[in-house]
C-alpha cells in the first residue's frame, strides 16, 4: 500500500512538472531575450528564462566585463610583485546564472 501510494505521488508530481514546463516554455516564447538566449547551444526554455530574469535589464551593466564579473565567470587574480596567479571562479556572485552557463558549456563541449 505504501509503495502504491508513493507511485501515485510520483505520477502526480510528474504531471505537475509537465504543466510547469509548458508554462515556462510559453513565457519563454513571449520573451525576446529568452528567444535570443535559446539560440546558444545548451540553453533551453528554463535556462533562458532563469538567465533573462536574473540579469533583467542588460543596460544596467556598463560593460561586458562587469556582467561577466557579476555572474562569476571571471577567475580570481592573486598578484604579488612579479608573481601572477589565476585562481578559481568567484563564489560570491550569482550562482544560478553561473551554474546554467557552465552546464550549457559542458553540453556544447
Amino acid at each position: 500500500m505504501i509503495l502504491d501510494s508513493h507511485l501515485r505521488h510520483l505520477e502526480c508530481l510528474g504531471a505537475e512538472i509537465g504543466v510547469l514546463d509548458s508554462a515556462i516554455a510559453g513565457r519563454a516564447l513571449e520573451n525576446s531575450d529568452a528567444i535570443l538566449l535559446m539560440t546558444l547551444t545548451g540553453i533551453d526554455y528554463p535556462g533562458a528564462m532563469l538567465i533573462a530574469s536574473e540579469i533583467g535589464d542588460i543596460h544596467r551593466f556598463p560593460s561586458p566585463k562587469q556582467l561577466v564579473s557579476w555572474i562569476g565567470l571571471c577567475p580570481s587574480l592573486h598578484q604579488s610583485g612579479n608573481t601572477l596567479t589565476m585562481g578559481r571562479m568567484k563564489k560570491d556572485s550569482n550562482g544560478r546564472v553561473r551554474w546554467v552557463l557552465v552546464q550549457a558549456a559542458r553540453i556544447a563541449a
